[in-house]
């Protein structure tokens, strides 16, 4: 499996430990952009050794075709403009030798208020509160997602 922006690895490490439940083995390459990130990814990591951590440009995977049996991204496509995001789903369907599994945000008006509602309730940070709506309003909407879908290589 290839985790695309795996951040703290949370995803890996889930798979992981369900797979060592059913007593399935299972391999996880997660890449992250950011070297911060992938630090503490690695401490989080220690007692993981089905997964391997490394730095990699979701713009600029370095991994063949088919690669991967299956290829995530959770959380990250609203990070791009939507000609990157179509780039990074290109990429995805051409890596996965059976599939990918894509989870993000959702924008809508109900999710930018609800966001922007709970922030100020939950929290006092500034970033917080700034960065959550962000995200909603940063995020495509499910007409945009099968636009870019759809779009010819």
């Amino acid at each position: 499996m290839l985790d695309l922006a795996t951040g703290a690895a949370d995803i890996p490490r889930a798979i992981v430990k369900w797979a060592r439940d059913r007593g399935t083995k299972v391999r996880i390459t997660a890449v992250d952009g950011n070297d911060e990130v992938l630090r503490s990814a690695r401490e989080w990591c220690r007692d993981w050794p089905e997964i391997q951590l490394q730095r990699s440009d979701l713009l600029e995977l370095p991994f063949g075709p088919e690669s991967f049996d299956i290829v995530i991204c959770s959380l990250a496509l609203h990070h791009f403009t939507s000609h990157d995001a179509v780039k990074i789903l290109r990429r995805m369907n051409e890596i996965a030798r059976l599939g990918y599994v894509l989870n993000d945000l959702q924008r809508s008006w109900l999710t930018i208020w609800t966001a922007q509602l709970l922030t100020r309730a939950l929290t006092r940070s500034s970033i917080v509160r700034h960065d959550g709506p962000q995200s909603f309003r940063a995020a495509f909407t499910v007409r945009e997602l099968r636009s870019m879908a759809s779009k010819p290589p």
